[in-house]
């Protein structure tokens, strides 16, 4: 690759902090104009639990994916709205990609489906959030999988990676997610 020339991941970089840095006043307006320190907590815990989920990337390479940025960003969307839950979408999703140090031209497609699953969730806030939350993972998996797959990713790494998050979520959204989404 030549080298005065900026690869696509590089030219990108740049778009991803301004969408955290949008992301993040949208959250602060949120708590500014309506919820109070409950909703700081929760939105933080998740937040940081789901930017960290990632971090077992840097020493163990595999397609296994347990990851909590779609359990964050379904719960903060029915619990606080579209806004908190795309705002905590997008932030968890870029710091993730970050920390495992995967931020790339594909993370484009992840955000893409975390906002729709984050509006989509909101909408459906009245769902039980087992059925929603499972139905909105497949659904993420259904919209981002292909894309992946045309960007360069394989077949074997796509049916593990999509088969053990969506095994990680359906433990998620029936252990812990209907005792959650009670008390935010």
């Amino acid at each position: 690759m030549n080298k005065g020339i900026p690869s696509l991941k590089d030219r990108l970089k740049p778009y991803y902090f301004r969408a955290f840095a949008a992301a993040l006043i949208i959250l602060a307006a949120v708590f500014l104009f309506g919820q109070g320190l409950k909703f700081i907590a929760f939105v933080a815990v998740l937040f940081i639990a789901a930017s960290f989920s990632t971090f077992y990337h840097n020493f163990f390479r595999s397609p296994v994916n347990f990851e909590l940025v779609k359990f964050a960003t379904i719960l903060c969307s029915v619990s606080y709205g579209a806004p908190a839950g795309i705002s905590v979408g997008v932030m968890s999703t870029i710091a993730s990609k970050v920390i495992s140090e995967k931020l790339d031209h594909t993370a484009i497609v992840s955000l893409v489906g975390i906002i729709v699953i984050a509006a989509a969730a909101a909408a459906f806030r009245e769902t039980d959030i087992v059925v929603l939350g499972m139905v909105l993972v497949a659904g993420y998996h259904l919209m981002t999988a292909p894309v992946q797959m045309a960007l360069g990713g394989t077949l074997s790494y796509g049916v593990v990676y999509v088969g053990t998050n969506i095994l990680f979520n359906l433990i998620l959204f029936t252990r812990i997610a209907p005792f959650l989404v009670k008390i935010m």
